[in-house]
């Protein structure tokens, strides 16, 4: 048997020839594609892990504290914000004893005090009693695109003689005439120092000047209750004092201005009198507005430079700085914990322009209501977008009881930037413990797309809906003594020995987060396969805050990295598969071919009592040493990859490499030795073809015409190479879509425009083989048609048809194949990117005009050779062999 195959092919040598050329690309081309199918798989959690690395693998937080965006595996970058309390010290020490575990990092939002930044004027240091002073304060929250300015605020600062006895609380005490005072608010948070100088290195990003430092253990908490009595000797209630050691924030975020204009009234004895009758406070208020005054001075603060002025005052001492910002200004912050914010609530809405974003919300206005004396300590609206929690009570007959005070025990200053996180927010799990989510206005509130999109920096007031992160941090023990037995908002956990995304870490975090919602009652989230979703969110009016717009911000999408990661894979299998696809169809050409070659050879053997079943074998036998030839030259290329480079051995690679030239060939044999089964001696050697006539679709009378009818009457064999082409076509024109439209990053969704597949070299070299091999099946299958045919060639000859005839005869049916390839590879790229992106490729017609150019070339090629077959067929001869 083996004699036999070898004299066939010896017999067929041209064919032996294009064999072997194709045997070779196709193993080359296996070895390329399988070995870049393995590296793509680090190359794709490498993209993933640059553009959307976890900071920790698992989100830990209460029960009950999911949001109505959750139903979408979808997290508000400010989900942490709005946590407070829930989780115990004893939870967290049963997660932190996990054998996986690696960190277990506890954040505790405590709550919110307010300072005080008090400027003292150069032109008022002297206060004269002749004088009632008047200032005209406005506050400017700076939010990056459309500032929220407050209605002007006045004060009245006079001696009690300008008033009626019953009147004289109507104005302001005389020497705090020429002070200015600029309020904040600061966000105490409690941590693990050992947690998080493993998760983010905060240790590291200690200020070192001075005496600032980290956490050590001898920085204890302390806690103290006491009773006190007031001056009307009514008993206040117990009031819990919380000596704490605190690191402090070096920066905050919120850019808000605040514009002062001092001036001073002289009153006229006559005015005098006037104002000595009233006896209302809007009464005076409404008569001292319409007196002229004479300007003193404006004057001009920012939150950034009166944080600075807080911070080295309230941490002077341990950086050897004995003042801030300003000589003039006195710092206070308050010892009291007067608030906490809860989470953004958020409503579905239909986005502005739904084809780009495919979530969006409306964020819930809140209108929070407080007391006029905690509405005092800050100038500006605490309305928005929060509810707001009071701990302390500040009602008017009840403001002196407290009963929530912190005593800070300064001892550091951090540098945020230092952090061991990732400088762009926009490639990094939102960490709201040291940065605010970021988002950027896209539309505004008229509903016109804004250009450039403006960055839209947090509000200083608890009530918005981005947030300062914690200006200062304690311990999680005086977070404890605080907040109770369960202090703990939410846990961050990294598992041990998960560095990358893969199925083996998915599987592994899947486990510890079931392990630790058994043992601890608590709900988890796997956030390392997470990646960010650009979600837009309207922002509308709120009391006296005034609508935005549409804002963009990158929410947390749960597993769309681990998905990206596995579409990705399949996105690049996908191109092996077509490939394969090809050189499938290459292989089932060339068997087809060989067996309708050797037919009458095939009868021969059946009537001189071969039997059926012993053909099959033939068939196979052959398919298996060709299998074998490829898969041994694509061994020979991967040792000589190994040599060059020993780490990159895979007995896998090896094997799978192998399994496919065999797998591509056997395949290609199933088709011939179907019709090897059905073949019947008598009538394969009497008629000399499979089928009688061939199918005429136009009149023969021309050249154009005689090629087309060619093309349709072996219309089966000729599917082949329509196929063989349209495929890489179909792929070189979505590539080239991608590769101009998308600037080469390929997705199929908002999520992967942070992380997804690359469209590159790699691609393109893909493709090419796949043409290649495209150009062989087509040689394979006319050459075919152009031995079936040599007695029709020798008759035209014979009648006088000249060489450049026939030549441009065989041209013109590969011209037709190709030309079909063409249109059926265009119309599967616009399926597939309409499937894909749900858009029409209008702009890019020109390059779906230009791959399809490719099938033509192909088709030319692939007709050069069975031309010049056809051209040296002799009449004579050609006419006897029919």
């Amino acid at each position: 048997m083996l004699r036999l195959i070898w004299k066939s092919w010896w017999r067929h040598k041209e064919r032996l020839i294009l064999l072997v050329i194709g045997a070779l690309i196709i193993s080359a081309g296996l070895s390329y594609l399988i070995g870049l199918s393995e590296t793509s798989k680090g190359t794709v959690v490498d993209t993933l892990r640059k553009n959307w690395e976890a900071q920790y693998h698992i989100l830990v937080r209460p029960p009950g504290s999911r949001g109505s965006t959750e139903s979408e595996d979808l997290l508000s970058p400010n989900y942490l914000s709005g946590l407070s309390g829930g989780i115990s010290l004893t939870q967290w020490n049963e997660i932190k004893e996990m054998q996986d575990i690696d960190v277990a990092a506890p954040l505790a939002i405590l709550g919110y005090t307010t300072y005080q930044v008090t400027h003292t004027t150069e032109e008022l240091k002297e206060i004269s009693s002749d004088y009632i002073y008047r200032k005209t304060r406005v506050v400017k929250e700076k939010n990056g695109y459309d500032p929220i300015v407050y209605p002007e605020d006045t004060l009245y600062y006079a001696q009690d003689s300008f008033f009626a006895e019953e009147a004289k609380d109507s104005a302001g005490e005389l020497e705090r005439a020429g002070k200015i005072g600029i309020n904040g608010y600061v966000l105490l948070a409690g941590i693990s120092p050992e947690a998080e100088a493993k998760l983010v290195g905060l240790d590291k990003a200690v200020i070192d000047e001075g005496m600032s430092r980290y956490f050590q253990p001898g920085d204890q908490a302390s806690t103290r209750h006491q009773e006190s009595i007031t001056d009307e000797a009514r008993p206040v209630p117990e009031q819990q004092h919380t000596q704490m050691p605190v690191l402090l924030n070096d920066s905050i975020y919120n850019r808000t201005l605040y514009n002062v204009t001092l001036e001073r009234i002289k009153l006229s004895t006559k005015e005098k009198r006037e104002l000595k009758q009233l006896t209302k406070r809007e009464e005076i208020r409404e008569y001292l507005n319409s007196l002229e005054a004479e300007k003193i001075g404006d004057y001009s603060y920012s939150s950034q430079q009166d944080y600075q002025t807080l911070l080295y005052g309230l941490a002077g001492k341990i950086l050897n700085k004995e003042k801030g910002f300003s000589d003039t200004a006195e710092v206070r912050l308050n010892r009291t914990l007067n608030l906490r914010a809860g989470p953004v609530q958020y409503d579905a809405v239909e986005a502005p322009f739904p084809e780009r974003w495919e979530f969006a919300f409306r964020v819930q206005p809140v209108q929070n209501s407080f007391s006029n004396q905690f509405q005092d300590v800050y100038e500006g609206s605490i309305d928005g977008y929060r509810k707001i929690h009071m701990i302390n009570d500040w009602s008017e007959e009840n403001y002196l009881d407290m009963k929530k005070f912190i005593q800070p025990n300064f001892i550091g200053v951090y540098d945020s930037s230092k952090l061991q996180t990732a400088k762009n927010p926009l490639t990094k799990l939102p960490m709201q413990t040291y940065r605010p989510p970021t988002a950027k206005l896209m539309v505004n509130k008229k509903g016109n797309p804004v250009n450039p999109p403006a960055k839209i920096t947090p509000r200083g007031s608890p009530g918005g809906f981005l947030l300062e992160p914690p200006t200062m941090l304690t311990t999680i023990e005086a977070a404890s003594q605080i907040m109770g037995d369960k202090p703990i908002s939410s846990i961050r956990v990294t598992v041990k020995e998960v560095d990358q995304l893969t199925e083996d870490s998915q599987q592994k975090l899947e486990e510890v987060a079931s392990e630790i919602e058994e043992k601890t009652g608590l709900i988890t989230d796997i956030t390392l396969g997470s990646s960010p979703q650009p979600t837009l969110l309207h922002v509308p009016s709120s009391g006296e805050i005034p609508e935005l717009g549409w804002v963009q911000m990158p929410w947390i999408h749960l597993g769309a990295s681990y998905t990206i990661y596995n579409e990705t894979k399949v996105g690049f299998s996908g191109v092996i598969a077509s490939v394969m696809l090809v050189a499938l169809a290459y292989v089932l050409a060339t068997n087809l071919v060989s067996f309708l070659a050797r037919r009458k050879e095939f009868a021969v053997l059946l009537a001189t009592g071969w039997r059926t079943s012993q053909l099959v074998r033939l068939l196979i036998m052959e398919s298996l040493m060709v299998g074998a030839f490829v898969a041994t030259v694509a061994w020979i290329i991967e040792g000589i990859y190994f040599y060059q480079n020993p780490e990159s051995f895979s007995v896998f690679k090896l094997i799978i490499v192998g399994v496919l030239g065999l797998f591509i060939y056997l395949l290609g044999a199933i088709g011939p030795a179907i019709l090897v089964s059905r073949l019947s001696p008598y009538e394969t050697m009497k008629t000399g073809e499979i089928r009688r006539t061939a199918r005429r679709v136009s009149r023969s009378s021309g050249l154009i015409g005689m090629s087309f009818n060619h093309l349709f009457g072996k219309f089966g064999r000729n599917t082949m190479s329509i196929f063989a082409m349209a495929f890489p076509t179909m792929l070189l024109a979505f590539f080239l879509f991608v590769s101009f439209r998308l600037q080469g990053v390929m997705y199929t969704t908002w999520l992967g425009q942070y992380a997804a597949l690359q469209v590159g070299t790699s691609h393109y070299i893909a493709m090419g083989i796949a043409l290649v091999i495209a150009v062989l099946t087509t040689a394979e299958i006319m050459w075919q048609n152009i031995v079936e045919r040599k007695p029709e060639i020798a008759l035209l000859k014979a009648t006088g048809w000249r060489n450049k005839n026939i030549r441009l005869l065989v041209l013109l049916e590969g011209i037709w194949t190709g030309l079909a390839a063409g249109i059926l590879g265009m119309a599967l790229a616009v399926t597939l990117i309409w499937i894909m992106y749900q858009q029409f490729p209008v702009n890019e017609l020109w390059l779906l005009a230009a791959s399809g150019v490719i099938p033509l070339l192909v088709g030319i090629l692939g007709s050069i050779l069975p031309s010049e077959i056809a051209v040296r067929v002799l009449p004579n001869r050609g006419l006897k062999e029919g």
